[in-house]
């Protein structure tokens, strides 16, 4: 799962520094922090995708008209 030895290349020399930085004052590796922010975005984009499909899933549902109509 190691294989981020390669991406300071693919990240602007800017964007590179301020990772290291950041990476530094937070004790870490920037391997280990690109990581953990690929997960956590991942997670999120997982979590989005599984609440839509829940709103979607009209199943022992009724329509707001159905629900007036009471």
């Amino acid at each position: 799962m190691r294989g981020f030895h390669n991406i300071n290349s693919d990240i602007d020399s800017e964007m590179c520094n301020r990772v290291k930085a950041y990476t530094v004052k937070k004790g870490k590796k920037m391997c280990d922090r690109l990581i953990e922010s690929i997960i956590a975005k991942l997670e999120d984009e997982i979590d989005a995708l599984e609440g839509l499909a829940a709103l979607a899933d009209t199943e022992d549902t009724r329509s707001l008209d159905d629900y007036l109509s009471m």
